[in-house]
């Protein structure tokens, strides 16, 4: 699994976001560490990413819930 905890999206490196979108679609979650980072703050992030539906819905909820084992 990889994490980005408390890191702005446009912070991640290119080789992280290649990542995302290809074999790590499923392995790779988003975590703002929140109250650090706002979710309002770092969603327009995530959309500028052009992340195809359902990697940015494994990003931001569905791996999370598999890794942590989480009701759905």
């Amino acid at each position: 699994w990889i994490d980005t905890s408390a890191r702005e999206p446009r912070h991640c490196p290119d080789p992280f976001h290649k990542y995302l979108k290809t074999n790590g679609k499923h392995k790779y979650t988003y975590e703002t560490d929140y109250p650090l980072l706002q979710w309002d703050r770092v969603l327009p992030e995530i959309d500028a990413l052009g992340l195809p539906p359902d990697v940015r819905r494994k990003f931001l909820h569905d791996n999370a819930v598999r890794a942590f084992k989480l009701p759905g």
